[in-house]
């Protein structure tokens, strides 16, 4: 979207409805100044969606900040706020909540259609990608990861975390583990036989014949 001649804050806030009754995942939104020392602080971007889907992070019909962390802009000439994993949109609002006088020459919203948005990291589905329905990305069961998001993946499929000859002592139990590059190591003394990781049986660690279990 470009605003052309540039438009003050007076104007804002300015908002972009991505397409009529269509869910978008949201890469990043990028806010310009209007010269390259132009000051780009303190504008704020929200999407909002009428529908929500199994594991869309943004609650139906709720204004929700594009990045929790960074929530308003910074700097000069540019800014681009990175959005929050599994955020759809229909419609994506740019407001200014400083009190300078200030112009925004141009916003870039990058994204695409929900229905070709990849499953974030953790994540998988039968064809790598968000549905309009009940069957979205679902997390990796306990004992796999995904840890690839880009705009090429379509992650299909989760990973099994490595097993160790005679030992189960590598696991994810937790969204942010199966997120990571790769699974969590159990302390001394803990097995991840149903890939979490649990107490072992005292018993089965006497019998070196058998692979450790956990209680």
């Amino acid at each position: 979207m470009n605003l052309e001649t540039s438009d003050s804050k007076t104007a804002a806030p300015f908002k972009f409805t991505l397409a009529a009754s269509s869910k978008y995942g949201i890469y990043t939104v990028i806010v310009y100044a209007t010269a390259v020392d132009g000051t780009i602080a303190d504008w704020e971007v929200k999407v909002q969606d009428s529908t929500k889907t199994s594991s869309q992070a943004n609650d139906a019909s709720v204004s929700t900040a594009c990045s929790a962390i960074t929530t308003t802009s910074s700097g000069v000439d540019s800014f681009s706020f990175v959005c929050d994993p599994n955020l759809a949109a229909e419609t994506v609002e740019v407001s200014y909540v400083g009190t300078a006088t200030v112009e925004l020459a141009e916003v870039v919203i990058i994204g695409n259609l929900w229905t070709g948005f990849p499953c974030y990291k953790g994540y998988t589905s039968t064809n790598g990608f968000h549905t309009l329905g009940t069957a979205d990305c679902t997390t990796c069961d306990n004992g796999y990861y995904q840890n690839v998001f880009a705009a090429t993946a379509s992650p299909t499929s989760c990973t099994q975390c490595a097993r160790t000859d005679r030992l189960n002592n590598i696991y994810t139990n937790t969204l942010v583990h199966k997120q990571a590059d790769a699974c969590q190591i159990c302390l001394s003394g803990r097995s991840s036989w149903t890939g979490t990781s649990e107490a072992v049986s005292s018993a089965l660690r006497a019998k070196s014949s058998l692979p450790a279990r956990h209680s």
